[in-house]
């Protein structure tokens, strides 16, 4: 009798066991962003880049780094991330993955987010600024990573 008490025990343990890792499952899978809502999150990131752009073009014609070569590598930095951006939508797009090409553009976003933040938070730049942070925040659970998208005029 106590063998079959026993074994009642385990049996009971190792159910609830299985239930437990069926309900993590499911709320990950729920968690989980499909293709769809990635691809699109990548659209809107895309656009809002492109978006940004003239904005931050104007910001630095009247910034202290106007007519240099930082002036310069700023607006071609600028590019590239509109570049990476639409790279790794069409990438996406493809082959269903872009791991290595959110990497690349979260790196691009870490440079100019240095930029942006010289201009204060009162520049015309920081409301496009603000809709690329979002869109990089909202896409970045989707490679396992995080974006660190701090408000223009907070310290991190």
């Amino acid at each position: 009798m106590q063998f079959t008490a026993h074994l009642k025990k385990c049996f009971a343990v190792l159910t609830l066991g299985f239930m437990f890792l069926g309900i993590a499952s499911i709320a990950h899978a729920q968690s989980r962003i499909s293709d769809k809502d990635v691809e699109h999150l990548m659209e809107n990131l895309h656009s809002d880049v492109k978006a940004f752009r003239s904005p931050f073009e104007a910001a630095l014609k009247k910034s202290p780094i106007r007519k240099t070569s930082q002036e310069k590598d700023a607006k071609n930095l600028a590019r590239q991330f509109e570049k990476q951006t639409g790279d790794m939508l069409s990438t996406f797009r493809h082959t269903k993955k872009g791991d290595n090409a959110f990497r690349s553009v979260n790196n691009t976003y870490e440079q100019l987010d240095a930029i942006v933040r010289q201009f204060g938070p009162q520049s015309s730049v920081v409301p496009s600024w603000s809709k690329v942070q979002a869109d990089l925040s909202a896409l970045a659970p989707a490679f396992g990573m995080t974006v660190t998208a701090q408000p223009v005029g907070s310290n991190y």
